[in-house]
This record gives structure tokens, C-alpha cells and sequence, in this order.
């Protein structure tokens, strides 16, 4: 981000993603691909390093130019929730946003955290997600059940069932996600099951709970 788009994202509570930012997520220079939906709508995940601290850092990058703020919480008695504090502004030759803060409570263990985020977001391939420097993958999943279908006419398929074990909010990156060669076609929806007879689709909580990846 630059730092008007800073100011506006990280300071507005009801800021709407979509109306301002649009559906898809922004695909800097350098990167291929198909556009990707970009996760999150209001920006409340941009304060949830408030859940293990009383104040975080944030440094972002963007077209040359680099931005550090650190951000706490204010007083209940003030007029706004939060505190920033500027610290610098400079050059940068590359893009991003780093979100960190000193854990002083609600210390997740890393293989809990590699199971939560995991089950959440490994049925996007392109999408890499590095933990302590380590790629998750799909197959690294605990929760994970694969079995192989033969369709006849076809071949063999392979299907991974994959449970969270709780229930999200909203059914984004649940359903059925099809994968061709290691790559995703579409993204995960429950599109199409809600007919009469079916066994599992969106409208019922176990659709929020719930992924299947179809290699093929």
C-alpha cells in the first residue's frame, strides 16, 4: 500500500473492500496467473494481531516507496480505538505488507496453527502460505481424507475430503474445488448441489465445516 491507501484501509472501521478495492485481489508486476477473489470484505482481520498484543507493527511497499506505522490501542475514553504512530517512510524495490507483533498472550503452537490455516486455504494451490518458512501443503493436513474414484469412460480420480473441524461464518473457500495438473479450475463452491435429494450443500452448517478437492 502507499500511504493515502494506508490511511484510508487501516483507519476507516467500516471500510468495505469491495467498493473500494473491487473482487479480485491485486496481482502486482511480476506475477502470472489467472485474478484471484481476494479474501476478507470488511477489514476487521487487519487488527486481529490485537488478539495476541496490545499493539502491532505494520510495514508496507508499494510503486518505490516504503511506510512503517505502529499502531496500539487508545483509551476508552478517546474518540477513536486506536493509535498511529508514523515511524518512517523511505525507498523500497519490492511490494508487500508485513503485519508483526511480540505474542504476549493466546500463543497458538505451530502444528495447531499449520492445521487451522491449512484446512482453510491449502485448496488453492497458487496461494502459498509459509509457516516458520515452511510451504504447507495440502497432503500435510491431519484432518485429511483421500480416496480414489474410477469414473468409467474416464479414468481414475482422486478425492480429498477435508474437515476443519469447526464451522466458519460463510461457506468462501468451502464446497467442491476441482484441481487439473496441480492448478485450481474455479474456485471451491457448493454451486449446483442444492437440488432435490442432496446429500451436502451450501445451505446447511456442514457446508461451512467441510472441503473437497477433486484431482483429475
Amino acid at each position: 500500500m502507499t500511504k493515502p491507501e494506508f490511511d484510508l484501509r487501516w483507519k476507516m472501521l467500516s471500510y468495505d473492500r469491495q467498493v473500494t478495492q473491487g473482487r479480485f485481489a491485486e496481482n502486482p508486476n511480476g506475477i502470472s496467473g489467472e485474478k484471484r477473489v481476494a479474501f476478507g470484505l470488511s477489514g476487521k482481520g487487519r487488527h486481529g494481531a490485537f488478539c495476541f498484543a496490545d499493539a502491532y507493527d505494520v510495514r508496507t511497499r508499494k510503486q518505490g516507496k516504503s511506510f512503517a506505522c505502529r499502531v496500539e490501542r487508545a483509551s476508552s475514553h478517546g474518540s477513536s480505538p486506536f493509535k498511529f504512530a508514523a515511524a518512517d517512510e523511505g525507498e523500497a524495490d519490492d511490494h508487500g505488507t508485513e503485519i508483526g507483533a511480540i505474542v504476549t498472550r493466546n500463543f497458538v503452537a505451530e502444528d495447531e496453527l499449520r492445521e487451522m490455516i491449512g484446512t482453510k486455504f491449502s485448496v488453492i494451490p497458487s496461494f502459498q502460505i509459509l509457516l516458520n518458512r515452511q510451504p504447507m501443503q495440502l497432503l500435510d493436513i491431519k484432518n485429511l481424507q483421500t480416496s480414489t474414484v474410477q469414473i468409467e469412460g474416464h479414468g481414475v480420480v482422486t478425492v480429498h475430503q477435508i474437515d476443519s473441524e469447526t464451522r466458519d461464518r460463510t461457506t468462501h473457500l468451502r464446497g467442491i474445488c476441482w484441481w487439473v495438473k496441480q492448478r485450481a479450475v474455479g474456485n471451491p463452491s457448493w454451486g449446483g448441489l442444492d437440488g432435490e435429494g442432496a446429500y451436502l450443500d451450501g445451505r446447511g452448517s456442514l457446508a461451512r465445516r467441510y472441503s473437497f478437492v477433486v484431482e483429475a
